[in-house]
């Protein structure tokens, strides 16, 4: 799971999509990747169409783009662009459980030999960029997004 910890809009749209890329790229067998949009309370054209370019890159890399933390004004420009009606609403999600719960059951990801609980969020969390499936220490610091 990635969460962007800026505001999406023209001016850095591409950066946090190169971002998005080598993240994805530093973990060859991400199968979704959940995005939480959480700082983001508007979005204008260049941002969907970077979100609609990013989903087209992720599906040539057999990744499934998952939207968490999705509020109505983003579901509304979503739609306009096209982008809410290809990704489907069980993409599209407001909060991060439902997402993660969603991204599981369609990818049938379990970690071997244990279930595993519901996942909690905690609201003073800083870390935007976590590995969401991969079995890594939890010693390892992750990496930010712009």
């Amino acid at each position: 799971m990635l969460r962007v910890d800026v505001s999406l809009f023209w001016v850095n749209a591409a950066e946090v999509q190169d971002a998005i890329l080598q993240a994805v790229d530093a973990a060859p067998d991400t199968k979704a990747l959940i995005l939480n949009l959480e700082s983001t309370d508007q979005l204008e054209t260049t941002s969907a169409d970077m979100l609609s370019e990013l989903c087209e890159q992720l599906a040539e890399r057999n990744v499934d783009l998952y939207l968490v933390r999705v509020g109505w004004t983003i579901r509304t420009v979503l739609g306009h662009s096209g982008l809410r009606a290809r990704l489907g609403e069980d993409h599209l999600w407001h909060n991060v459980a439902q997402g993660i719960r969603e991204a599981r059951r369609q990818h049938g990801i379990e970690r071997p030999g244990h279930p595993e609980p519901e996942p909690s969020v905690d609201a003073e969390e800083e870390i935007i960029a976590t590995p969401m499936f991969d079995d890594e220490p939890e010693s390892e610091a992750p990496r930010r997004l712009p």
